[in-house]
């Protein structure tokens, strides 16, 4: 049997320029700033009881898997009755008319107050709808864990990650568009990043959809969720933002990609690495990722022989060891081709003096054996946590 976690926000806020559509009313301006704000009767907590207490999961949700949130907004009248009730942010499959129900269904709100009269208010609400532990043919997922995972994604977090390696496409540039694709995804207990799904899912994928996958899937994970002190499964979900203001057009290039038989262009700003990844072209549109190449890059004699290098190489920075300072530089790079070494870049730093040494190693290090895909060698991206200790 299923379970499910709801979890419900609402606030207050502006909605300028809008009149009464249901009926009349003596003042038709909507107000977000309040001398008392608008709030259900009993409180916060009485709205979240509410909710709990009569929200159902539609079954078209939970036939297909769905979970996520719903965003929804209302106006509560001077009378306290409800009116003006519009999805702002769609889930589909039943969640956005679960919603609506809801919202008709709670009691008059305490208006909101100003100079001393009830005034027309305009209120968000939004709703999660997230199943719990759901099963999958492959054993359980979870979605409520003991500890997250760890990205290394640095402070700037998943969000500045994600711009700095996404590819925009062409429609994207050219007409000034902004989308968003939302992809929830699996984090395995060995750190890998599988199971990258559309939410909602969609039978025909456009190039948004494709180079969402795609920079999902890049994610670097330090470390898998936990639970009573085992990795586990984890779904988690990331909304991917196509803004042509992130897009620099003074620089970059456009390249072609193919998937599912269908050719899209990109543009990618300057700086981005051209190639992460090697894009699938059979029928399902899948796509590859570090995981699945045939070999993995390699420092030359293995791992132990990387060890012994930077054990060799790096030298503790007089500025760092008067400070205290120590901990893991996090880098990622590439590994080309030919086995050279580039874009060399911190994702988790400690402080500059450590963070520029840790480079500058990486930077010098001896050729690589490059990965491999189908046999032939490829440009791919490496993950590398450098440890200094003054122990």
């Amino acid at each position: 049997m299923k379970k499910f976690i709801f979890l419900f926000f609402c606030v207050p806020m502006l909605f300028g320029g809008v009149s009464a559509q249901n009926r009349p009313t003596a003042n038709t301006k909507i107000y977000y700033n309040f001398d008392k704000k608008p709030s259900f009767p009993g409180g916060n907590q009485a709205r979240l009881t509410f909710f709990a207490r009569h929200i159902r999961y539609p079954q078209d949700a939970l036939n297909n898997n769905i979970s996520g949130k719903v965003y929804a907004s209302f106006i509560v009248e001077p009378d306290s009755s409800i009116t003006h009730i519009k999805i702002l942010k769609s889930l589909g499959y039943g969640c956005d008319a679960e919603l609506k129900r809801l919202i008709l269904l709670m009691p008059k709100w305490n208006p909101g107050i100003v100079g001393g009269k009830p005034v027309r208010s305009y209120v968000t609400q939004v709703v999660s709808f997230q199943m719990k532990n759901p099963s999958t043919q492959k054993g359980k997922i979870y979605t409520k864990v003991d500890s997250l995972p760890v990205l290394a994604v640095g402070k700037a977090g998943i969000e500045h990650f994600l711009i700095s390696h996404l590819w925009y496409p062409k429609r994207t540039v050219k007409r000034q568009v902004t989308d968003t694709v939302f992809v929830s995804f699996v984090v395995e207990p060995d750190s890998s990043i599988k199971q990258l799904e559309l939410i909602p899912p969609k039978a025909k994928k456009n190039a948004y959809d494709y180079e969402a996958l795609r920079v999902v899937s890049l994610l670097p994970v330090l470390r898998p969720a936990m639970l009573h002190g085992k990795p586990v499964p984890v779904k988690l979900y990331v909304p991917v933002v196509f803004d042509h203001k992130n897009v620099d057009m003074k620089g970059g290039h456009y390249k072609t990609e193919e998937y599912n038989f269908m050719e899209y262009k990109y543009f990618v700003p300057k700086g981005h690495l051209p190639v992460f990844y090697v894009p699938g072209k059979d029928i399902t549109g899948r796509i590859y990722t570090y995981e699945t190449l045939d070999k993995k890059p390699q420092f030359p004699g293995g791992l132990s022989e990387l060890m012994r290098y930077l054990m060799e190489h790096i030298k503790y920075p007089a500025a760092a060891r008067d400070k205290g300072c120590s901990g893991t530089v996090v880098l990622h790079f590439v590994v080309e081709a030919d086995g050279s070494i580039s874009n060399v870049k911190v994702l988790m730093g400690v402080c500059p003096s450590l963070n520029t040494e840790a480079v500058k190693v990486v930077s010098g290090m001896p050729k690589w054996i490059p990965g491999r895909l189908k046999g032939k060698p490829v440009r791919v991206l490496f993950n590398l946590p450098v440890r200094f200790s003054m122990r």
